[in-house]
């Protein structure tokens, strides 16, 4: 499994991700795997699952961003996420999702084979979260602990802020799931 974890507002995205990657059986083949990629300084893509997968997926978005402006490969791609079928090897795989090419940061974070999707786009001074982390550890757990970052934080003037939340997110979910997240972190910061 793995860690990947966004906050964006209207002007910015800034996206960490954990290092540890598993062939999908129980075997860990990296510990500095990269989890996000971007394209075009104007697309991001994050995924959770096995290495294997991953680079699949990350080699499929390349040709796409190459051929299709971004708005029309976030649907593609949540068209065709929504339409996969689980299996034993990527019955987790979560997406995340942005487009940096417009006025303002759209995020969207959508599992396999399920048509609901988050789609956002921040306002003003909001501050959105997307995220997926380990089966093991609760989205309320993890819900909990960004509040409490965020309540010790106080006034949140910079992307810096943001970075330290997250790394101290990070921090605890790999506490809470050692044998799927760890602490080699990789991170994309970027203003529009």
């Amino acid at each position: 499994m793995s860690f990947v974890q966004a906050f964006f507002g209207e002007k910015f995205v800034s996206v960490m991700a954990d290092g540890l990657a598993g062939d999908g059986k129980g075997n860990i083949i990296s510990e500095y795997f990269e989890k996000f990629k971007v394209y075009n300084d104007d697309f991001v893509f994050g995924v959770t699952g096995s290495s294997r997968i991953m680079e699949t997926i990350f080699d499929d978005v390349e040709r796409l961003v190459n051929q299709y402006p971004n708005g029309r490969v976030m649907g593609m791609l949540a068209n065709t996420i929504g339409n996969a079928k689980p299996s034993d090897n990527i019955d987790f795989l979560t997406v995340i999702m942005f487009d940096l090419s417009g006025e303002s940061v759209v995020g969207m974070i959508q599992k396999i084979g399920e048509t609901d999707i988050s789609l956002m786009a921040p306002r003003g001074q909001e501050i959105k979260y997307l995220g997926s982390g380990p089966k093991d550890v609760s989205a309320d757990l993890i819900n909990a602990k960004i509040a409490s970052l965020w309540k010790e934080a106080g006034e949140i003037s910079d992307v810096a802020q943001i970075k330290n939340i997250q790394l101290k997110l990070n921090e605890f979910v790999s506490s809470q799931s050692p044998s799927t997240v760890n602490n080699n972190v990789k991170t994309f910061i970027k203003f529009i």
